[in-house]
């Protein structure tokens, strides 16, 4: 996931925090790794935990967890759709400045 610099009052979606719990969970980790690197606390990490690995985007090992294939294929779905809005926000942007008001009428 493409990471960007939050200010104050910048919030992660949902979707931003299960992208960063799964990239940080490609290699297996311990709940607190994943606690200090997807900057969450303790509560919504469960909350987190529970809801991936409940789906299937998150296998849990005794105490450790690891993004399984279902999770990998969550993250390049969630890159490529990120990459299609860049690209079509570009193109919005510039149609959206060339023609001003409806002149049909």
């Amino acid at each position: 996931m493409e990471k960007k610099k939050l200010g104050v009052n910048t919030r992660r979606s949902e979707i931003e925090i299960f992208a960063d719990i799964l990239q940080i969970a490609t290699t297996k980790v311990n709940k607190t790794t994943l606690l200090y690197q997807a900057n969450l606390n303790y509560n919504l990490l469960q909350k987190y935990l529970v809801f991936l690995v409940e789906r299937g985007l998150l296998g849990k090992f005794g105490n450790s967890y690891m993004t399984t294939p279902k999770g990998r294929e969550f993250l390049a779905i969630l890159k490529k759709i990120q990459a299609l809005l860049s690209e079509d926000t570009h193109s919005f942007v510039a149609t959206s400045h060339a023609g001003g008001a409806d002149s049909s009428e």
